[in-house]
């Protein structure tokens, strides 16, 4: 069910792009616009907070092509043999959007982040120490370092505020590979993301 969802997603994005591709070849025009957005996912049946963006380059006002960045809003708590620890994740990656009847003042849109990223598993804090000794050991509280490849199709419902301005609550599924970890296994980082944002720039 997940790997049919994504692909849809996918299809639908790439369907997007490649319908009217020929107007690229006439009165193009050039903006740019900048997408922060905040919500929530599961990670190893934990919820958590997921924050980023993404932005980029927009070409004949539907096709936008920039870079994203995603990572958890809050460390989850998972044991690893028997011991407690620390997780938290981050990743970024090329974006790709497009955005249908973007004049209107309620339009959809949908696009897709591809890149990697990286799992930390960290020791929990050990309040027991000193300010000296806790600033000196956090550097050696990383267990782990787990890098992977992500993939997370979207699709956004948008609504126009002004000119340069517009809101959006956005659908996604994060789809990860390669991590390596056997605590959060690549099926475990990957989930649907339901989050809501505010675009800005030149439309």
């Amino acid at each position: 069910m997940k790997q049919l969802f994504t692909t849809m997603l996918l299809l639908a994005a790439i369907g997007a792009f490649a319908q009217s591709g020929s107007n690229l070849t006439r009165k193009n025009t050039v903006g740019g616009y900048g997408a922060l957005h905040t919500g929530v996912t599961a990670i190893g049946g934990h919820a958590s907070l997921m924050a980023g963006g993404y932005g980029g380059v927009l070409l004949d006002r539907k096709y936008m092509l920039g870079l994203g960045l995603n990572a958890m809003g809050n460390m989850i708590k998972k044991q690893h043999d028997g011991l407690d620890r620390n997780w938290h994740m981050w990743y970024t990656g090329l974006a790709f959007e497009y955005t249908h009847q973007t004049d209107k003042k309620f339009h959809w849109s949908a696009g897709a982040l591809v890149g990697g990223g990286n799992l930390t598993e960290r020791m929990p804090w050990n309040w027991g120490k000193d300010w000296e000794e806790l600033h000196n050991w956090n550097e050696d509280r990383v267990v782990s370092n787990y890098g992977f490849y992500a993939i997370e199709p979207f699709v956004n419902l948008e609504m126009n505020l002004n000119k340069h301005m517009r809101l959006f609550a956005s659908g996604k599924y994060r789809r990860v590979f390669g991590s390596g970890s056997d605590v959060l296994t690549d099926s475990k980082l990957s989930s649907p993301t339901f989050s809501i944002g505010i675009k800005a720039g030149k439309f």
